[in-house]
């Protein structure tokens, strides 16, 4: 793969984004970060909880080595996020091996089609969860 082949530039974007993210907030203290985690429209408006709450302090509680914060926060946020992370070494690996990035194929719409739904049952899912947790 040569390197400048779009494959090798999304590995390098993975690569820097996966350790210079988490780096960053790790090394800034939590409360430069208060602000984001403030009022929420569609609370303010419904009384319940988005279905992405607690995705910044999430976030901080993850980068902070806090796991279980950051499970509590939003589980699915927190699942995300180890997924991405753990690929970043591989991000790593391809692109200074200059190795060819593995391919997902899917076949035709049904496969799309069970992406979507477990999409939505997972996003449904925290949402329950969040709920219930008395956001």
């Amino acid at each position: 793969m040569p390197p400048g082949a779009p494959s090798a530039r999304l590995e390098i974007v993975v690569a820097l984004a996966g350790t210079l993210v988490p780096l960053l907030l790790w090394l800034l203290p939590v409360e430069l970060f208060a602000g984001f985690a403030g009022s929420c429209r569609f609370h303010d408006l419904t009384g319940l909880p988005c279905p992405t709450c607690g995705t910044t302090r999430g976030i901080l509680a993850l980068a902070h080595g806090d796991l279980a914060t950051a499970l509590r926060m939003n589980p699915l946020l927190f699942g995300f996020l180890l997924v991405v992370w753990s690929w970043t070494p591989v991000s790593w690996i391809l692109w200074l091996g200059r190795l060819p990035r593995p391919r997902v194929a899917l076949d035709g719409t049904g496969s799309r089609a069970f992406l979507l739904a477990a999409f939505v049952i997972a996003l449904l899912a925290n949402w329950a969860f969040l709920i219930a947790d008395g956001r």
